[in-house]
């Protein structure tokens, strides 16, 4: 999905709403009496349909009286969305849309026969306004009144949204309830009742899951079979169900007027994509669904200077996604940039990084933006690709002169000075042999350390032990190399940096499950090459340190505490 107006709601806005032939052709669907009369001929097995008792017209008005409002039923009007009563305890009360009907019970009595004649001839003449009032397919409605049977809503379940494109079921909305919540609250589902976790269309997502309704697999077939027979829209299919019935309650095209929108970007994209054929409607499955919908493979890293803010770093399902994220959805030129950058990369690399970094003034920011592609697995050319082969070159051709000549192999002190000395040979050699910005940056060597040091932490997660080993089996070379007695030992030590340390810790973070972490690590790792003193620090002075002062400690005690917990967790 690379634009906003690719999403449903969009779409649906610039080519549905005020589309006169296109409301047209849609008008039975969404009449409620004669969907009722299509549904009914199409004879969908296990669908039932709410038995209808009356219809009135503008010719009942004047005939109109209370013993035409039976207790136990429902009145709405067919033209227009809105406008339903409840008929119950001998009151008329209004609870969906109501406009000027007011949502206070009116007691059915004799004395006020001709104000239920107004108040039917007031639901006859509404029509749709405001936004609603490009909804056209209400415009070609003969205006009616039904009345029909209420259904038990004890046993059965507020209305469950299906929404299908093509033909072909793609998500479902359901009614939740959640800390006694008094706004709707909703979550999505695919068919298979997986729980789509990040998604939410206008209104707030409830944590906490809804058990299956033991009709759920008899909904499914009944959406399967409506979506064969009717056209190629975005339908939404409204269906009440217990936990052994399903009826039928209505079609919907344009929800809420297409007000509003899917969150992520990417959930009403997929609807619009399978209704104008960018999408296989035969590879629509509920697992690819919710791929899409919680797919994480488009990271955002922000940073401040050379710091980075992992707290903030966020993994998308889209690049409209991602960028909505970078910058306000109204900021459209900024948008425009950074799906710009992100074009092109979509076959290249299964995980998607961009790093921003700014110093909050808007063009600055713009031209901040940094794409980083990563394979999602290892492979042989990622790991090599990892190692600075010029400089494993050099050690291999120094270690193999000092050998065979007998140079620096005999036991001497500590190589403390060497160590430095050679930080500082290797400094200059980045300095002439790569592409950096600079050899000092603007900020002290301490914050760097301590920038580092923040970034570590966010990317070695302790509960993760295959990059915990990983680095304890490795980052030993390091103090090898201060600890060894002779040059060439102390060469060799660094050579296992070059070569074994940098491969296994890219080895090892491939198979990191979060992918903002991943990103976030290459944001912060691309950031430090642009300077020659960040990246000596960062691969040379630090990594050691803060392997086993501050990870192997903080990984011990994580298992630690989890251990215990496992332990004593029967007891308790």
């Amino acid at each position: 999905m690379w634009a906003q107006n690719e999403s449903y709601q969009q779409y649906c806005r610039n080519h549905f709403l005020s589309n006169r032939d296109w409301g047209r052709s849609l008008a039975p669907l969404v009449d409620k009496v004669a969907a009722k009369r299509i549904v009914t001929e199409w004879d969908i097995p296990d669908m039932k349909i709410v038995r209808t008792i009356a219809v009135f017209n503008k010719s009942h008005t004047k005939t109109f009286g209370i013993s035409d409002m039976p207790e136990g039923s429902i009145m709405k009007v067919s033209h227009m969305s809105g406008r339903v009563a409840r008929i119950v305890n001998g009151t008329f009360t209004c609870f969906k849309m109501c406009g000027g009907l007011g949502k206070k019970p009116i007691p059915l009595e004799e004395g006020k026969t001709e104000r239920f004649r107004g108040i039917l001839n007031g639901m006859l003449n509404a029509r749709m306004r405001g936004k609603g009032g490009k909804e056209t397919q209400y415009k070609f409605i003969e205006p009616a009144v039904v009345l029909e049977e209420q259904l038990n809503m004890s046993e059965f379940r507020d209305v469950t949204k299906w929404y299908i494109s093509s033909g072909v079921p793609v998500f479902v909305a359901m009614e939740c309830k959640q800390n006694n919540s008094k706004v709707t609250q909703r979550n999505f589902y695919t068919e298979d009742f997986q729980m789509l976790d990040a998604m939410t269309y206008l209104t707030e997502h409830c944590s906490v899951p809804i058990a299956k309704p033991g009709a759920w697999d008899k909904m499914r077939n009944i959406v399967h079979e409506l979506g064969k027979r009717l056209p190629n829209q975005i339908t939404r299919i409204d269906l009440y169900a217990s936990d052994h019935e399903v009826y039928f309650s209505e079609f919907t095209y344009t929800g809420s007027a297409c007000q509003g929108r899917f969150v992520p970007w990417v959930s009403g994209g997929l609807l619009s994509a399978l209704y104008e054929g960018r999408v296989n409607p035969d590879i629509i499955t509920p697992q690819y669904v919710k791929d899409t919908i919680q797919g994480r493979s488009w990271s955002y890293s922000p940073m401040h200077g050379l710091a980075l803010i992992p707290q903030n770093a966020s993994s998308h399902p889209s690049p409209v996604d991602l960028c909505s994220a970078i910058y306000s959805e109204n900021d459209a030129e900024l948008q425009e940039h950074c799906l710009g950058k992100l074009q092109g990369v979509v076959t290249e690399f299964p995980l998607r990084c961009i790093a921003s970094n700014y110093i909050g003034d808007r063009e600055h920011r713009h031209a901040s933006l940094t794409f980083i592609g990563v394979l999602k697995y290892p492979t042989f050319s990622a790991l090599v690709q990892r190692v600075d082969w010029d400089r494993a070159i050099v050690l291999i051709a120094l270690i193999c002169y000092l050998t065979y000549n007998q140079i620096g192999t005999k036991h001497q002190q500590d190589q403390y000075r060497n160590n430095a000395i050679y930080l500082f040979i290797m400094s200059i050699y980045m300095y002439l042999s790569t592409n950096h910005n600079g050899y000092f940056s603007q900020i002290s060597v301490f914050d760097v350390v301590h920038q580092s040091f923040q970034a570590f932490k966010a990317v070695h997660p302790t509960s993760s032990p295959f990059i915990c080993l990983s680095h304890f089996a490795v980052y030993w070379f390091n103090i090898a190399s201060w600890r060894s007695k002779s040059l060439r030992n102390l060469l060799f030590w660094q050579l296992c940096v070059e070569l074994v340390s940098a491969s296994t810790d890219e080895f090892a973070h491939h198979f990191e499950d979060l992918n903002h972490v991943r990103c976030m690590r290459l944001s912060f790792i691309h950031r430090m090459q642009n300077y020659v003193i960040g990246e000596l620090i960062r691969k040379y002075v630090v990594p050691a340190i803060f392997v086993y002062l501050y990870l192997l400690p903080a990984f011990l005690f994580h298992w630690a505490g989890v251990l215990i917990a496992s332990v004593l967790s029967p007891i308790f």
